[in-house]
Order: C-alpha cells, then structure tokens, then sequence
C-alpha cells in the first residue's frame, strides 16, 4: 500500500528486524548506513555499455529505497535480471553464427555453450562442482526468478536474498564485459 506522507522517511517496520554483526559491539540493529553500504559495494565494471548500467543502477537504487518501502526489494531483483538480459543480448550479439537466444535462460545456456562463462569463479566451497551443472542450475534459479517477476507476482524476497541477486547479476555482468 502506498506510505502515508507522513511516514515517507520512516523506515518500513520489517527492516527494524535485522540485525548486523559489529566488531565492537556484536550484534546491533542495522541502519540505513549498513544497508547503504550493502548495495554501494555491488558495482559493475567502467566496460559495461550505459544500456546495462542504466537498468542496473535502477535495481541498486530500489534496493536502497527499500529501506522505506520493503517491496521495493522485488523491484531491484527484477532490474539485476532485466540488467543481465540486456548484457548477455549485447554480448550475443557479438559473436559469429548469431541466432536470437529468446528469453533470459536461453540466453544464459548459449553464452555458457558458447564459452562466455568458462573462466566465470565458482563460488568459494565449489570449486570442484561440475562448472556445466553449476550454470544449469544457476540459470534455472534465475529464470525462475526473473519469470516470476517479469509476469506479476506478490512474492516478495528476503532483503539478504534479493542482494544476493543483485551480487550475482552484478557478477555475471561483469564477467561479460571484462576486457
């Protein structure tokens, strides 16, 4: 529901729950300053087109203000996906025998046939996973996702699950643009 304007700098009530660990202190509530630095530390690479940085600041920026307007969270999500749509078109685009990849999974199966992901870092504690298995099942998590925010949804992820997407668009996207 729309915030009264009253309440428009108020922080939504579900982020008064989380906590963050201090080296001083322990564990303390968090502030708008943690939560700003948790997306001011998602950045993408200066090779990465406008087009792309465009609609992924967008996502970085709701996930910023969903620190007043939780749902805001599903907004961002959805930009990383839209973000990394837009990266793996351009680059596609690039490469010869070109054929129109449709949708996001597609896209993201031929860019890893096609090598784009061969060097791509495991996450750490699985190095030894089998790197086609991996993006298999990267790619249908992501689809999945994406599918559900690009259709209508009132799913709403956690806070610690949407940046994780956005850190994982943010890493993939890099990849793609690094030179």
């Amino acid at each position: 529901m729309l915030k009264p304007l009253a309440e428009i700098g108020v922080p939504d009530s579900r982020f008064q729950t989380l906590v963050v660990e201090d080296q001083n202190t322990g564990m303390r509530p968090m502030t708008v300053a943690d939560h700003f630095a948790e997306i001011a530390a998602i950045n993408l690479l200066p090779t990465v087109s406008n087009r792309v940085r465009t609609i992924f600041e967008r996502g970085r920026n709701a996930f910023l203000y969903a620190w007043y307007v939780y749902d805001l969270t599903a907004l961002a999500e959805a930009q990383g996906y839209a973000a990394l749509e837009v990266a793996l078109k351009e680059r596609l685009a690039e490469l010869p025998n070109r054929y129109p990849a449709r949708g996001l999974g597609e896209q993201m199966q031929r860019a890893s046939q096609e090598g784009l992901f061969d060097t791509f870092p495991l996450p750490p504690g699985n190095e030894s996973t089998d790197r086609d298995g991996y993006f298999t099942q990267l790619t249908n998590l992501i689809r999945r996702f994406r599918n559900e925010f690009a259709h209508g949804t009132d799913y709403v992820n956690m806070p610690g699950a949407a940046l994780d997407a956005l850190y994982t668009c943010a890493a993939l996207i890099n990849h793609l643009y690094r030179r």
